[in-house]
């Protein structure tokens, strides 16, 4: 009788049989290294969201190519971190509820699963959304009903990821939870600014232009979703910055596009 991880190796066989040009997954090791990146750019990256800490729709779009990450398997710590690597900085995560981006960011140094070395997600992270919602913030927030405390917590655990290029913040919820959210922000706004000239800077030429974007996305369909101009920016990175919010919601255009039945 096979074992599991027996059962995971057949599928990742079968993946690359089915997905790609390689007959097996050793089939794929016997190229040379250079020629991988290629690769797991193909099978790693998607042009959704990546919805965490649920990771059905990681599942549905990736398929058994997550399968990659996890050194147990491909029995090769290079292979494992060169596909860490490609999924942690080149796919766009959206956190639904913004403290658990601690989830997202946990150090993987276990030594079946991981590179021997282990693996920092912190220092690889690059794309980030996200959710901000007052009555959820304050049931499952960082600091026991304390929405300020859970805000400065993410803020703190954004300062210690240093490759961020674009980071959106969702502020949802009804106009009142809206408006006490703002207010906090407000109250950390060197914070905010210090924050997205990093990101700036982080962009590479050709990249879309990116930053800090603020969403207010009211729970009531009826009012208007919109980005906020931070005060510190002028009409050209305000204008820079439409195209950061266009290509966001092309993105999130795309996930929910996802059909319902992969998400099962």
């Amino acid at each position: 009788m096979l074992n599991f991880e027996q059962e995971l190796r057949i599928r990742l066989d079968n993946f690359f049989r089915q997905h790609t040009g390689f007959s097996s997954y050793a089939h794929f090791l016997s190229i040379p290294p250079i020629f991988r990146e290629e690769i797991f750019d193909q099978l790693l990256t998607t042009d959704t969201f990546l919805i965490m800490p649920d990771t059905d729709v990681r599942d549905a779009v990736l398929g058994d190519a997550i399968l990659l990450c996890q050194k147990y398997i491909t029995r090769d710590s290079a292979v494992t971190k060169e596909a860490l690597e490609t999924y942690y900085e080149k796919n766009h995560f959206q956190v639904w509820n913004a403290p658990y981006l601690a989830e997202l960011l946990v150090y993987m140094n276990d030594r079946h699963s991981d590179p021997d070395e282990g693996f920092d997600p912190k220092l690889h992270v690059q794309h980030l959304t996200l959710g901000f919602e007052w009555d959820v913030l304050v049931e499952f927030g960082l600091g026991e009903d304390d929405p300020e405390a859970t805000i400065e917590g993410v803020l703190g655990m954004l300062g210690e990821c240093p490759r961020l290029k674009e980071v959106a913040f969702e502020i949802k919820g009804t106009p009142e939870g809206i408006s006490r959210l703002r207010s906090i922000f407000d109250a950390h706004a060197t914070q905010l600014q210090n924050l997205d000239e990093r990101l700036r800077l982080n962009t590479d030429e050709g990249d879309i232009p990116a930053g800090l974007l603020l969403l207010e996305i009211p729970s009531d369909r009826q009012l208007p979703r919109r980005m906020v101009p931070h005060p510190w920016w002028d009409i050209e990175r305000t204008e820079e910055m439409e195209l950061f919010e266009e290509d966001w919601w092309e993105r999130l255009e795309h996930t929910e596009k996802i059909p319902m039945e992969l998400l099962e």
